[in-house]
């Protein structure tokens, strides 16, 4: 007697079928929840040093600073990431970022930096850098007629600055120009002020409250004369989930240049330092 097959013609394949279409939904739904949609329950984690007018946090514990501002808009209002601000000293923030315990800093991208980090195309600011002197200088004309770096050399000025500035050491020392330093940026203007060193590069906003707050406002003064700009970055690191974010970072941006809105910020916070230190 002839025994039929245990399962009807065309089972076996049929339940093949609909075992790989499971396992081939199942894997879509866990790179589903481990992309984009796990943002929400991890926050982009943002190192910054307190620096106003960046970021820095108010007397309350609020955030703010106009780069806190920009990128916030960003990534959050525009993009809907949640990020996480959190203050360590500055060489603290690109380590944690190169070791994988934060996911990004805001600062200029450069070659030491671009190791460990990406970053978009166009900077969402550019910090200006003006030539600062003290007032009674006995070279005043010499130096109101310093256009560019080359002139500081070719007059033979000496700069202050402080001891972490890359821009300066890229740009001023690599040319010869003999230079002073400082521990840190607020140093500087006291040295100027007596006569250590002939000229200081630097950005006003950051510039002036801490000659206000030196009483050295009558003795120094920007020439208004800029000698270059340093361009700023979101840089995520290599190892973070949030690098596919880079790109719509970059649209976004460059909508928000285009609606005036980064303008906006950054003109608002510049009447303030300027009402608040200038008059």
């Amino acid at each position: 007697m002839e025994i039929g097959p245990i399962f009807p013609k065309g089972f076996i394949l049929r339940r093949l079928r609909g075992i790989v279409f499971g396992a081939f939904i199942a894997i879509v739904l866990v790179m589903w929840f481990a992309g984009p949609q796990a943002y929400a329950e991890k926050p982009l984690v943002i190192d910054y040093p307190d620096f106003y007018p960046f970021f820095t946090r108010d007397a309350s514990g609020r955030m703010t600073g106009f780069f806190y501002e920009i990128i916030t808009g960003a990534l959050t209002e525009r993009m809907g990431i949640e990020v996480e601000w959190r203050r360590f000293p500055w060489g603290r923030c690109q380590a944690n970022v190169r070791d994988g315990f934060a996911d990004a800093i805001v600062t200029v991208p450069t070659k030491k930096r671009l190791q460990y980090t990406l970053t978009h195309p166009t900077p969402f600011y550019r910090k200006s850098l003006h030539l600062f002197t003290r007032s009674d200088h006995p070279r005043m004309g010499d130096v109101l007629r310093v256009k560019s770096i080359a002139d500081i050399a070719e007059m033979k000025f000496s700069v202050v600055t402080y001891v972490a500035n890359d821009w300066n050491k890229t740009h001023v020392e690599s040319l010869g120009i003999r230079t002073y330093k400082t521990p840190q940026l607020n140093g500087v203007w006291l040295m100027l002020a007596e006569g250590r060193g002939d000229i200081a590069i630097e950005w006003p906003f950051a510039a002036w409250p801490e000659i206000k707050e030196q009483s050295l406002s009558a003795l120094l003064i920007d020439t208004g004369t800029v000698l270059g700009s340093m361009p700023f970055h979101l840089l995520v690191g290599k190892e973070s989930a949030y690098l596919s974010v880079l790109g719509e970072f970059e649209k976004t941006i460059l909508d928000m240049k285009a609606d005036g809105v980064i303008d906006a910020v950054v003109k608002r916070y510049k009447r303030e330092l300027e009402a608040e230190y200038l008059h």
